[in-house]
């Protein structure tokens, strides 16, 4: 109905939370297509921390990068947890590629979901003469400070320069073996402190402990939509 009343043939969500209820949503919508957009874990945890969504209260910067990293493992395994399920429904792409190379990414993608090749970057011209079009394409979406308009390679590398050195050793510590399986090789030298690892290691046992709670409590049901109750 939300496509018809605006004469459109697809309605697109971009809720992120919605990896976890992927099964859900593609056996009430059989028709689904699914776009699982993966990108670098350390990127994605300063851009959280960036914007308070770390998943747990954390005062300490450093708690909050690894709370961040952590979210981001999570929403990760989710995926691969229900791929086998939905693998005729799913895409998955980088959001590297999106950035250097859009045009062979948003090939591919329209392809999947059943649109009509179009142009990108008469799109993005377009656009960015403000001319109308039907085309789904925005301004930027950041945490950080406004960049403009078009596509651009900062948000990529950013991170390098946003964390310090002991922040990106303790998400590579966090969740190292998920950003290799991925492709994201690892750069912090050295080991954290006996006290550092002590202290990241009761992290991650206090973040895995609030999700099984949350998953179990029933005054969660008083505040979570269908979907999100579904995922437990």
């Amino acid at each position: 109905q939300l496509a018809d009343r605006q004469e459109k043939s697809f309605w697109l969500d971009s809720t992120p939370g919605h990896v976890f209820s992927l099964q859900t949503i593609a056996k009430a919508f059989p028709d689904a297509k699914i776009i699982h957009m993966v990108r670098d874990g350390r990127a994605v945890s300063a851009s959280l921390r960036k914007l308070g969504w770390v998943g747990m209260r954390a005062s300490d910067p450093e708690a909050a990068i690894q709370y961040s990293a952590l979210k981001w493992q999570r929403s990760i395994e989710a995926f691969e947890r229900c791929a086998p399920s939905v693998s005729g429904q799913a895409m998955t792409v980088r959001y590297e590629d999106v950035v250097r190379t859009p045009d062979r990414v948003m090939e591919a993608v329209t392809a999947f979901i059943g649109l009509k090749p179009f142009d990108f970057q008469t799109a993005l011209e377009r656009r960015d003469r403000h001319e109308p079009t039907g085309d789904a394409v925005v301004s930027s979406n950041t945490a950080f400070e406004a960049l403009g308009d078009g596509l651009s390679e900062v948000p990529i590398h950013r991170w390098r320069e946003t964390l310090s050195e002991k922040e990106i050793r303790l998400v590579e510590t966090a969740v190292g073996e998920t950003l290799a399986s991925l492709g994201y090789a690892p750069i912090s030298e050295g080991r954290l402190s006996a006290l550092d690892s002590v202290r990241a290691r009761s992290r991650s046992v206090m973040f895995n402990a609030k999700d099984i709670v949350r998953s179990v409590l029933p005054l969660r049901r008083l505040h979570s939509t269908p979907l999100e109750i579904a995922r437990h």
